[in-house]
């Protein structure tokens, strides 16, 4: 029996989002697998880096979409591009 050391069950998701990196001169589309309360996995032919912080925007009904901050902690090739698992930074990492 393996013993799963997640703090939050995942639920799958599969949509479309935005991946935003500070600097760069346009959005890079991804696809959401799953989320949890603390992060999320995704792939997209753009791989990032261990460590990158970035935005990661779900488009909303209203357009102005729903705005997630966090930094990548895994990233490894799928038959998609890259798997990439992030977890979401709150507001008093952001201000580090």
């Amino acid at each position: 029996m393996s013993q799963d050391r997640r703090r939050h069950p995942r639920h799958p998701l599969n949509r479309i989002i935005e991946v935003r990196r500070p600097g760069a001169p346009r959005p890079a589309p991804a696809r959401v697998r799953d989320v949890s309360a603390s992060g999320v996995a995704f792939e997209s032919d753009a791989p990032l880096r261990v460590g990158d912080q970035v935005r990661l925007v779900l488009p909303s009904d209203d357009g102005a979409g729903i705005v997630v901050h966090v930094i990548v902690r895994h990233v490894r090739r799928s038959a998609r591009g890259y798997l990439m698992g992030a977890e979401r930074l709150l507001a008093a990492a952001l201000a580090s």
